[in-house]
């Protein structure tokens, strides 16, 4: 017997497994920047390369502009190892190893935490630098100040941005991080993909339909080396359409 499953999915789920142990919710929140007066990115490129560019540059263009009417605008500060487009917009930039990601978000935090009274999370690894200070204390004197993780970083930074968005009362209606505002179709995948495994090991897939996926982009060497032994792949071009087929 053949069976077909569809499949699409984005590997990495750092963001979302956050999302689910800070506030419950398993999906991908996005924020709205035209709320907030202070953005805080680290290694998140979300003016260049990273998803929803255009989208967040819209709402971060807003606060860009001073008027008579308002006359202040908002303040980008951009945590990075390497050059983006988010960095060299930036109003302060601060360059840091790619190892210091962590301890960095945990010493934003842990000063964060700190000034507001909360008791600090067991295992936190704080370190104190001028990056760490200067960032808390422009989040402190923000009215909606917002902390932007990069997705690709590990499950632990992406938690530890949330817990000081929520610290600093920028979540909730009418603020920069709306728990309803979310992608459609975003939840972890883990699972999932895990039975997905299961099945092209016991040779239960006959055909796949790719959606919005490309599995040998973002696949593991795992399940890249599983799809090429367990299902043949032939492709067919012609004027009228453009057709990928899957069969076994």
């Amino acid at each position: 017997e053949i069976s077909t499953r569809d499949w699409s999915s984005d590997v990495c789920s750092s963001d979302l497994l956050a999302n689910e142990a800070v506030f419950g919710v398993n999906a991908e929140i996005v924020p709205d920047l035209s709320k907030a007066d202070i953005i805080v990115s680290i290694d998140h490129d979300f003016l260049g390369t990273d998803k929803h560019s255009v989208y967040h540059t819209a709402g971060f263009s807003d606060n860009r502009k001073p008027t008579t009417e308002q006359p202040t605008m908002n303040a980008l500060i951009s945590i990075e190892a390497g050059f983006s487009l988010t960095g060299a917009n930036a109003d302060h930039r601060f360059a840091i190893q790619p190892s210091e990601y962590e301890s960095v978000i945990a010493g934003i935090l842990a000063q964060v935490y700190t000034a507001k009274g909360i008791a600090l999370p067991s295992g936190l690894t704080p370190v104190s630098n001028d990056a760490v200070t200067k960032t808390a204390k422009a989040l402190l004197d923000s009215k909606n100040g917002i902390v932007m993780i990069g997705s690709h970083l590990s499950q632990k930074a992406n938690a530890y941005g949330q817990m000081i968005n929520q610290a600093l009362g920028s979540v909730g209606e009418g603020k920069p991080i709306n728990l309803n505002h979310r992608l459609y179709n975003s939840s972890d995948v883990s699972a999932s993909l895990s039975a997905f495994r299961a099945s092209l090991k016991n040779k239960e897939i006959g055909s796949i339909v790719y959606v919005d996926t490309n599995p040998e982009y973002c696949a593991d060497s795992e399940l890249k080396k599983l799809l090429s032994e367990q299902v043949d792949f032939s492709a067919a071009l012609d004027r009228k359409s453009t057709r990928l087929n899957s069969s076994h």
